[in-house]
Formats: structure tokens, sequence, C-alpha cells
């Protein structure tokens, strides 16, 4: 079987139930944001020499697998204790760090660096999937899940920071 099929020649792709439907439609940029955000992920962890970090965006990937089939149409459920898993995880990662007074900059160890950049590619997942929500009705859980997730990998990347020993760096609005 080859790994092309040339049905999207003319701008259109289909989900579970074989409808077509078009590549601009805010279902496929909303597939597309959280495929993008999985991929970074991959990524990411290529630069993550802490283990646990790397157990944490497999496990990440696999939720992100499942908000993925949802959209595209799966009866896949989602439920709240994956919410409740990621609240868990930031509130023990961040019991270890210095409370912020300031925006940071982005930076610090290679894995960090590329956690900030999954942050906003999780941020801008989540948009699309707000913006596909406005059409069609979708679990909450999801909804939920997206937007702690920008808020877990900004923990994680602080915490891969402290444990590596490296200070973060404070943006300051007003210097005279």
């Amino acid at each position: 079987m080859s790994i092309y099929t040339k049905k999207g020649d003319r701008g259109k792709t289909s989900t579970i139930d074989k409808k077509p439907v078009s590549k601009e439609s805010a279902l496929i940029e909303a597939i597309g944001a959280i495929d993008e955000l999985n991929t970074y992920l991959g990524l990411a962890m290529t630069f993550c020499q802490n283990r646990s970090i790397s157990e944490l965006l497999i496990n990440t990937q696999k939720d992100l697998f499942r908000v993925g089939s949802i959209l595209a149409g799966s009866k896949l459920s989602f439920p709240p204790s994956k919410v409740r898993k990621l609240e868990n995880k930031i509130d023990e990662l961040d019991s270890n760090l210095k409370p912020l007074s300031n925006f940071i900059l982005v930076g610090g160890t290679r894995c960090s660096a590329h956690l900030q950049y999954s942050r906003s590619l999780a941020r801008r997942a989540e948009r699309q999937v707000v913006n596909y929500a406005a059409e069609k009705k979708l679990n909450p859980q999801v909804l939920k899940y997206l937007n702690r997730l920008s808020d877990f990998l900004f923990t994680l990347a602080r915490w891969d920071n402290h444990q590596n020993g490296v200070a973060e760096e404070p943006w300051v609005g007003r210097r005279k």
C-alpha cells in the first residue's frame, strides 16, 4: 500500500466518518495544530536529559493523539482525570521553584528552551481547538486539558532549568 492516496490533491481530506472536509476548515486547522505540537514534543524530548521529563512528554503525546482522534470523530473519551493529573504534576513541580514576580525570558537549557517553544505551540493549538469548538460541541475536558497543558510545559521548562542550576532571567518592563 502506498503512503500517498492522491485524495487530498484538490484541497480536501476526510476524518473518521469518511466525509470530505476542506483542508482550510477549522477542524483540520485544529487537528493540524495538535499534530504540530505533538511532533514538536518529540523533538523537544531529544534535548532533555532527564528521563522523568521524557516519560512525562511521552504521556503527553499519547494524550494529544487521543485529542486529535476525538477531533477527527472517534468516540474515545477524555476523562477529567487527565486534567487533574496535569494539575497535580504542575503543583508538584512548582513546589520546587521560586515564585515568579516577573515574566522570564526563554532560555536556559536546550530542553527548557524547547519546552517553552512547545508551550507556545500548545497555546496556538488551544486557540485553534477553541475556534473549532465554536462550531461543534466538544468534550469540555479537552479544552481544559489544552489550557492546562501550556501551564504544564511552562512549569516543566522552569523545573528543568532549576534541576540544572540555571538561573531564570527576569524581564523587567520598567527600567530607567
